[in-house]
């Protein structure tokens, strides 16, 4: 979950360090995924220690 944060926070620095619309565009789209998984394990996790804490 840490390395997906940190993408997240990479990626959101790099589009605001383009200037180039395309970069940007593809940047975004791994922005909105990497926040899906994100959430996705976020999710998982919580359902784990429900299971077996």
């Amino acid at each position: 979950m840490t390395r997906e944060a940190e993408m997240i926070k990479h990626v959101e620095k790099e589009i605001k360090q383009t200037r180039d619309e395309g970069l940007k565009l593809l940047l975004q789209h791994i922005a909105d995924d990497e926040k899906k998984h994100h959430e996705i394990l976020k999710s998982v996790t919580s359902h784990l220690h429900r299971v077996s804490p």
